[in-house]
């Protein structure tokens, strides 16, 4: 059996150019910040942390990197945090997925967010804020959490206009 040294590996290297020419590209981009909440739950004997969505605002002169989180309040049973710069991007290929979110009574925005393993009190960390259902859906299969909140009517409203003047059923 032959057996391969780190010196027999060719190092790959990635044309970004090419990357960027295949990647989907953005049609449109809104800037917004998120107010996460936790609360103190008790379940029996044990105490735990549950993290929610407590708001999503249109931040159209905000940051365009992500900032946070910044303590908005604290007490002994919750807590409010809130994380500035996200994006919520709309793609081409992703119009069907509006539609059918703009289609429920409340159309949501829902954060992909890490969450530290070992320490419950941390704060998540936002991935990405999607406003399309079945790219939602997909990451309810993962270990991360995934939080949702209502869409500002700005937000609703663009993305509405983005599904009619792209969206053929």
């Amino acid at each position: 059996m032959a057996t391969h040294h780190q010196s027999d590996i060719a190092p790959i290297r990635i044309n970004t150019l090419l990357l960027r020419t295949f990647m989907p590209q953005a049609v449109e981009t809104f800037t917004v910040s998120l107010v996460f909440e936790t609360q103190l739950k008790t379940v029996g004997r044990w105490q735990t942390r549950q993290w929610e969505l407590a708001g999503i605002l249109s931040d159209p002169d905000g940051p365009r990197s992500v900032e946070g989180p910044i303590k908005l309040r604290e007490s002994r049973n919750s807590a409010q945090y809130m994380w500035k710069g996200l994006q919520i991007e709309l793609y081409n290929d992703g119009a069907e997925g509006y539609w059918y979110n703009l289609l429920s009574d409340v159309p949501y925005a829902f954060v992909l967010c890490e969450q530290d393993p070992v320490d419950d009190e941390a704060v998540p960390i936002p991935i990405t804020v999607t406003v399309n259902q079945d790219e939602a859906g997909g990451h309810l299969e993962t270990d991360n959490l995934i939080l949702s909140g209502p869409l500002p009517a700005d937000i609703r409203n663009a993305v509405e206009r983005y599904v009619v003047n792209n969206y053929v059923p």
